[in-house]
């Protein structure tokens, strides 16, 4: 985890700086099939007007761009956030732009992201990335509701699935370094935001065109979780490692 530690600037819930990334909780308490609220989205928006993550029961996938939250339900259509709604996991920031990359496409995801290592100031960084694009062709996906104790695994087996093409939007997330488990996500978290909120999910696989992407490269991950250094330490078993890849970037259907 020499990585992440390198990035971990304080571990309290506070204010952020304008330059920190912002985390709610960590994704092995959402391994550990713990989905319950952490923290209402009323004060996670003091924190960033940009970023991801879910709702109490895995109700839905939330993204933010511009300081608009957006919830997504099951059927893929968005809503904005309730600030009385709380996130069991959630990473935001201040979105700042100190890169910007154009593509014409199309390139698929990989290539997309390829791309933004090609251009980040060091190897393995930690960076937000918002990408607005043409997608000619896009895979998306949106957690159902869930009871605590459900595995990720099992969870994600009944989530709403779709495949669209010909539409504009933006991918909003996050770069962590590629030993962040179990505290981040390693490598891309990508979620999507189509036409001002009326569509998006977590999006796993898409074809794009007519690319521009900017990236906010900072220094400082600001982790506001009861059990985060006992994550630290303990790192995560290959197992889990093979459970959060599933989970987060396969396609189920």
């Amino acid at each position: 985890m020499k990585r992440l530690v390198q990035h971990l600037h304080t571990y309290l819930q506070g204010r952020c700086t304008p330059d920190e990334v912002f985390q709610v909780e960590t994704i092995g308490r959402l391994l550990d099939a713990d989905y319950s609220g952490a923290m209402r989205y009323g004060e996670i928006m003091r924190h960033g007007d940009f970023g991801l993550g879910t709702f109490t029961g895995l109700d839905g996938e939330m993204a933010a761009v511009d300081g608009l939250y957006y919830r997504f339900g099951p059927d893929g259509s968005g809503d904005a956030v309730d600030p009385e709604s709380q996130a069991p996991f959630a990473v935001v920031k201040h979105f700042q732009t100190d890169i910007t990359i154009r593509l014409d496409g199309p390139c698929d995801l990989e290539a997309v992201q390829a791309a933004i290592d090609a251009e980040l100031p060091e190897q393995d960084a930690l960076c937000a990335v918002k990408i607005s694009a043409r997608f000619d062709d896009l895979q998306f996906r949106v957690m159902r509701r869930q009871t605590d104790g459900t595995d990720l695994d099992t969870a994600s087996k009944s989530q709403a699935e779709f495949h669209e093409q010909g539409l504009e939007g933006v991918l909003v997330g996050f770069r962590f370094p590629a030993d962040s488990a179990p505290v981040g996500v390693p490598g891309y978290h990508l979620h999507l935001i189509i036409d001002n909120g009326r569509l998006g999910g977590h999006c796993h696989g898409a074809v794009l065109s007519d690319i521009t992407i900017e990236i906010d490269d900072t220094d400082h991950l600001h982790l506001a979780a009861e059990d985060g250094m006992t994550r630290l330490t303990a790192g995560m078993s290959a197992d889990d490692r093979e459970r959060l890849d599933r989970v987060e970037r396969e396609r189920r259907t």
